[in-house]
């Protein structure tokens, strides 16, 4: 088992990373640079995991005069690495791994859990040694709905003269302990795999690399065939009869991060790269059905989301949406309003109202600094429609990361390795929707409810008090707890509750079937009448 590091080596470790943001201020222009900030480490505050953190209104920062239209970027913060890969663990932590402090990959690399109930200061974050020695970097991750724990699936070796090739190695975080540890391998060696959950908590692994062109004289390989992990038995089963080289294979790369979600029919729904879709059983040895609808292809670092229950928005090529209905027997496409930008390595965020937030990315096909975006902008899917927002103070352009935080702000940050800037740092996105609608900036007040974590099944009633609100309350959203890297965070989903309140009691039932919420972990936010929602309380659905 894994321990955590004492205080001299922690010490040691984030002077590493304080080294690496040191020297990306000195590369950025001065408006830029101000907003980086440093600091020590106090040993003391780790001996506590969060639960559910409590949200005050004077932890959102005063914004401008539009910020009740825009929303407002806070204050840059200092990271321990470059967060590749953001995980938000059940406890309201932040899981961060993919390289090291330095801006490395390797066996080496460093993982950090941030503690958002302690701040933005170096104090807030736990950094933990990699005693597996597996190189995570652009591995899969996905959280076990029955442990909280977070399966890290492949990654990479370093293998000069090339940069790496897969591997079938996976690893295993543990919130409660804050230790990792290896379990049983894959089959296949997978790099920039993506992993999903199923209706009766296995993890289904999908596509990745096997190795570069280097390795296999001029042609790619990658790992075509699905397998599925159980996490009772810690085995894995290859599913042979689902085998595809354009559903998650080496066609158009597929393999890269393949964009798939649990489906309303229980299975496992794939877009992929070429804008053909699919539809994967993992039933016995698995099987896999093409659909005729089909889309616009898109590149390898595009933008993807369940926005509503079995609804699809994909941000493709050419600024084209695509809107993708899987509700039905075959899957319904139609297309949206474009986006204003084109947006490679750019993330989207659901948000609390039913929203998408996207930020960053570049208008052109290259990681360099030409052509980058730090104007946000939000999809309404009750309208269609596009509306332009706060803009960052970094560019967030290849292996950048965004999540949605249990206090309804926006975490983003990252980009680097390779440059054209590594950022060892973060910017949160504070919604309109926590500021008054006057012109002032100032916070407003927003509803609270109880915090306790709660597990609940499936077609449940239960209740949640409303300690303090000014307001009525007018919506509930459960929204799925995130997990991302380049550019997808497959587990976000979003939908409303329907709930009567007496007094100040709010009666909900939980989605009446595991195919509208798979097991998991959720955020669950009440909303007033003028749009403010309250900090998420966590929740499990599980049998």
């Amino acid at each position: 088992m894994s321990k955590p590091l004492n205080t001299t080596e922690r010490s040691a470790r984030f002077c590493r990373s304080v080294i690496g943001v040191a020297a990306l201020a000195a590369m950025l222009p001065q408006a830029w640079a101000a907003t980086v900030s440093t600091g020590g480490q106090d040993d003391s505050r780790y001996q506590r995991i969060a639960q559910n953190p409590p949200h005050l209104n004077a932890s959102v920062p005063p914004g401008g005069a539009d910020a009740a239209t825009k929303g407002f970027f806070g204050p840059v913060i200092t990271w321990p690495s470059v967060p590749i890969h953001w995980v938000l663990t059940p406890d309201g932590r932040v899981l961060n791994f993919g390289a090291t402090s330095t801006g490395q990959q390797g066996g080496d690399l460093d993982y950090s859990v941030w503690d958002p109930a302690l701040g933005t200061g170096a104090d807030a974050f736990l950094l933990l040694p990699n005693t597996t020695a597996v190189n995570t970097f652009c591995a899969a991750q996905w959280v076990l709905p029955g442990s909280g724990k977070v399966l890290l699936t492949g990654g990479t070796v370093i293998q000069p003269p090339v940069r790496g090739i897969g591997i079938s190695d996976v690893t295993v975080f543990s919130p409660q302990t804050n230790t990792i540890d290896r379990t049983t391998s894959m089959t296949y060696r997978r790099w920039y795999a993506t992993t999903i959950g199923t209706l009766n908590g296995e993890v289904v692994a999908l596509g990745g690399r096997i190795d570069p062109p280097q390795i296999t004289l001029g042609k790619l390989t990658a790992a075509s065939t699905p397998e599925v992990f159980n996490p009772k038995t810690k085995t894995w089963r290859t599913l042979t009869g689902a085998k595809s080289d354009t559903a998650y294979g080496v066609l158009y790369n597929s393999w890269w991060y393949p964009h798939a979600w649990l489906a309303p029919d229980g299975n496992t729904f794939i877009l992929s790269r070429d804008g053909t879709t699919y539809s994967l059983s993992t039933a016995g040895n698995g099987s896999l059905t093409k659909f005729t609808a089909a889309t616009v292809r898109e590149n390898a670092h595009m933008t993807s989301a369940m926005y509503a229950p079995g609804k699809i928005i994909s941000i493709r090529d050419g600024m084209v949406v695509a809107l993708v209905d899987i509700n039905g027997p075959v899957p319904v496409i139609t297309q949206g309003t474009p986006i204003s930008r084109h947006r490679r390595f750019g993330n989207s965020t659901l948000m609390p109202n039913g929203k998408l937030f996207v930020n960053g990315g570049t208008s052109v096909d290259d990681n360099v600094l030409e052509g980058h975006h730090l104007a946000s902008e939000t999809w309404d899917p009750s309208t269609g429609l596009w509306m332009q927002t706060a803009s960052a103070v970094i560019p967030r352009l290849y292996h950048s990361n965004a999540i949605l935080l249990p206090d309804a702000t926006v975490l983003t940050g990252g980009g680097g390795l390779p440059g054209p800037l590594t950022n060892n740092n973060g910017e949160i996105y504070y919604p309109p929707y926590l500021y008054k609608n006057d012109g002032s900036g100032d916070p407003a007040p927003r509803p609270v409810i109880d915090t306790r974590s709660i597990g609940l099944g499936w077609n449940e009633v239960f209740t949640v008090t409303v300690t303090s609100s000014l307001k009525p309350i007018t919506r509930v959203a459960l929204l799925g707890s995130s997990q991302a890297t380049h550019a997808f965070n497959n587990n976000q989903r979003f939908q409303e509750l329907p709930f009567t309140m007496v007094g100040n009691k709010l009666r909900m039932r939980t989605p009446n079937a595991k195919t509208l919420a798979p097991p998991g972990y959720y955020l669950l936010f009440a909303i007033d009448s003028d749009g403010v929602p309250s900090t998420g309380k966590m929740i499990r659905l599980l049998d």
